[in-house]
């Protein structure tokens, strides 16, 4: 056991040393990031619901369809989301077009 807890902490003295001397500036750490969450998988489709609560306790209930489709590999990527539930809301659909250069497009579709 005293050899493992060695060999990690020289590894993470080792480890730590490296990326010091990589450091990379904000700008880098948030661009990286962001790829690493908006480029996680190919296109996609997933059916999610949403519980929104209130101030005062009261629940609503959200259904939703989203797709999601890549523009350009680590580029553009458009997506839209059809809501199914509850009825009143049924038929609206979000679309937003994410852009990596400029803020994103928007647009809300009401039946």
């Amino acid at each position: 056991m005293i050899k493992f807890v060695t060999l990690s902490l020289l590894a993470l003295f080792y480890f730590t040393g490296e990326i010091s001397a990589q450091e990379k500036t904000a700008d880098q750490i948030v661009q990286e990031a962001n790829l690493a969450s908006m480029y996680a998988g190919a296109d996609g489709r997933t059916t999610a619901r949403m519980t929104i609560i209130d101030d005062q306790g009261r629940k609503q209930l959200r259904q939703f369809t989203i797709l999601r489709k890549h523009v350009s590999k680590g580029g553009d990527q458009d997506f839209l989301i059809f809501f199914s539930r509850p009825s009143d809301i049924r038929d609206t659909v979000f679309r937003v077009a994410k852009h990596i250069e400029r803020d994103d497009d928007r647009w809300l579709y009401l039946p």
